[in-house]
């Protein structure tokens, strides 16, 4: 789910009280369409988080989403990674919490 600015309809993340173009404080709560491309990438050898320590090295993305904001996030995979890539979220388990993780779109489910 993404803000979107009642007054402008601008789409931000993360969410605000007020819109940063317009400064209206309405808001409405729109589904993400789940997609974007892949502005960059970093492989993460260091461990941050003690949920990630069983997946390093890990990928994180950094990711336009197509209504607009950027976002980071994890990367399933660097395999075949390359700017302007499309990706598509996914969502996975961990053992603290639901993370959002994204994926190469012709990358398998």
């Amino acid at each position: 789910m993404l803000q979107r600015c009642a007054g402008c309809h601008g789409v931000r993340w993360p969410p605000t009280p007020r819109c940063a173009r317009c400064t209206a404080p309405d808001h409405e709560w729109i589904a993400a369409a789940g997609r974007g491309r892949l502005w960059s990438w970093i492989v993460m050898h260091q461990r941050y988080f003690a949920d990630a320590e069983d997946q390093i090295p890990y990928v994180i993305g950094y990711i336009e989403l197509v209504e607009g904001p950027m976002v980071m996030a994890r990367l399933r995979s660097a395999a075949g990674a390359r700017c302007d890539a499309t990706v598509e979220f996914r969502s996975e388990d961990s053992r603290e919490a639901q993370i959002a993780v994204f994926a190469l779109a012709d990358a398998p489910a």
